[in-house]
């Protein structure tokens, strides 16, 4: 039986190339891999298959009445399924995917979710047997906000069945931000699983429409990547995190606040304050 890995975090942070590249680690392993993306471009998927076309089906199935789909990197099965609100709505479109899905036998199904601050946090149809969360977020404040919203999703009873499988740091550009998501990480009782400095190469890789593990197999982030894999192959899952309320974020963005405007100020030279 699949299972199926969900990455989720505020659209710009870098889930696709996460999704893409740990997918590209799993197959690399030897697993039999999909990965679907629900960008409305259909983009999500693009770096995993090369850049190649997808094969388009209308969702009435007027040709074959398959969702969209290639093969990619090490045989490892694309789709783009089109906007999660759609697919959601669609019991048709669902079991289309069920179906492909079935058909391929993946041991890791990869989703690639998109999630806007404020919004409700939607669980693909297709997600089955306790899925894992693979929370992605950089140091800004707005993904630490929808990382909080993450949080207290996997604290409702409809995300019962659903696994926390940790935070992953991603396109870091400096040392403090690295800081503050770990330390919300800490408060929250959760752990970083991986971090992933800001790095020219993955957008190289993005201009090539190749994953980092392909145009860069001996890049330090690809090395990251086959460790994240191994560890996503283990079936570690971390603990469920808790979350903060409205004040309590708002409390604890304002001390970082400050730490950094004494830091700028030359008032804590060496982050003691932190």
């Amino acid at each position: 039986m699949a299972e199926h890995i969900l990455i989720a975090g505020r659209e710009g942070v870098g889930k696709s190339t996460t999704a893409a590249n740990l997918a590209a680690a799993l197959a690399e392993s030897g697993h039999s891999v999909a990965m679907i993306g629900y960008d409305p471009r259909q983009r999500s998927t693009i770096a995993l298959r090369g850049g190649s076309k997808l094969i388009t089906v209308s969702e009435d199935g007027a040709a074959t009445g398959e969702p969209l789909f290639t093969i990619g990197y090490k045989h490892s099965l694309c789709i783009e399924a089109g906007e999660l609100e759609d697919q959601t709505a669609s019991p048709l479109l669902a079991s289309r995917l069920n179906a492909l899905i079935a058909h391929y036998n993946p041991r890791f199904v990869i989703h690639d979710l998109w999630q806007y601050p404020g919004s409700s946090f939607i669980l693909p149809p297709v997600a089955h047997s306790a899925p894992r969360l693979l929370a992605v977020s950089t140091g800004d404040m707005a993904s630490i906000e929808t990382l909080n919203e993450l949080f207290a999703w996997m604290n409702n009873l409809e995300s019962s069945d659903c696994r926390f499988a940790g935070v992953i740091i991603n396109n870091i550009k400096n040392k403090v931000h690295e800081l503050m998501v770990n330390d919300f990480a800490s408060r929250t009782g959760t752990s970083i699983i991986a971090s992933f400095q800001s790095s020219m190469m993955v957008s190289m890789c993005d201009y090539l429409g190749e994953t980092l593990l392909e145009a860069a197999p001996n890049s330090h982030d690809s090395i990251l990547y086959r460790i994240l894999a191994k560890q996503i192959g283990n079936a570690e899952i971390a603990k469920r995190p808790t979350f903060f309320d409205e004040t309590e974020l708002e409390h604890w963005g304002r001390k970082w606040y400050e730490t950094i405007s004494q830091m700028e100020s030359g008032v804590v030279m060496d982050g003691s304050g932190i």
